[in-house]
Parts: structure tokens; sequence; C-alpha cells
């Protein structure tokens, strides 16, 4: 069943990268996965549409065992570019606490146009391509909507 999930997420973030004009099998065959894998019968990700809303999204990547360093060093090597890009409002790298290889990236986009720069930039494909062969898996990306209530400022990401 996990890999069910797994597959139709895979399925869903190419579907994503392609509607946002970029090439999904050619960011996805960075870390392992290749248009094969791939099929248009199921999808866990929603189809975003572009607009002016911000776009919140949470990316988890967990290490291959013996590649945690790696994979911490390329993500945190990556932080000053990524955060220089056109409409990056949050872009924070946490770990799961109590693991070492379990690293979760909170992205905040000022527009669905500024994450499809951001995904297609020189950026992400220098991370993919160091981390192609560290990751245990592509990243699992899970796109939030905002439920507005109390303090717009506090009340959400």
């Amino acid at each position: 069943m996990q890999m069910e999930i797994r597959a139709a997420a895979i399925r869903g973030i190419d579907r994503l990268i392609d509607d946002l004009g970029g090439d999904g099998a050619a960011l996805l065959s960075e870390f392992g996965v290749s248009p094969a894998d791939l099929d248009s019968e199921h999808g866990l990700l929603p189809t975003v549409t572009a607009g002016p809303e911000p776009v919140v999204l949470v990316a988890t990547m967990v290490a291959k065992p013996g590649q945690e360093e790696l994979v911490e060093k390329t993500l945190t090597a990556a932080l000053p570019a990524v955060h220089a890009e056109s409409g990056c409002l949050r872009y924070a790298l946490h770990r799961k606490a109590g693991t070492t290889g379990e690293f979760v990236m909170i992205e905040k986009w000022a527009s669905q146009d500024a994450l499809g720069a951001h995904m297609k930039g020189a950026a992400m494909r220098e991370v993919g391509a160091a981390l192609a062969q560290a990751l245990a898996g592509p990243p699992d990306m899970v796109f939030l909507d905002a439920v507005p209530a109390g303090d717009p400022d506090a009340g959400a990401v």
C-alpha cells in the first residue's frame, strides 16, 4: 500500500511540474524515477492552477543510510540561492525530530508562477543532480490550503 501511495504521489508531482511548464520527467529522473514508473490513472496531489495566490508546500526528503550528511549539506548550501529567487517568501529546512536523515522543507511562494520558476531553476537542478543517488526516493510533496481563522499573520504560513 505504501508503495502505491508513493507511486501516486510521484505521478502527481510529475503532473504538477508539467502543469507549471517544466519537464517533470527530467526533474523526477534526477531522483531516480523514470517516465515508465508514471501513469495517469491515479494521483494524490491536487492539480494546482496558476494564479496570484501564495502557494504553500511541505517537501519531505529521506536520505539513504550513510547519505545524511551529504543531503543536509546540499540542501543548506542551496538555501541562499533559493532565498534570492523571485517570489520566495519562505524556504525553511527542518529535520524531523529524533532522526538524522529525514528532512522537511517548508516553502511559501508568492504565486504558482514563482514556484514553477523555482522548480525549473538552477538551484533545483543542482540539488537534484547532487542528491540523485542520496535519497531513498523522490521527495514527498504536500500542498496546503490555508483555512483562514484568527489573526491573519499568526494563523497561516
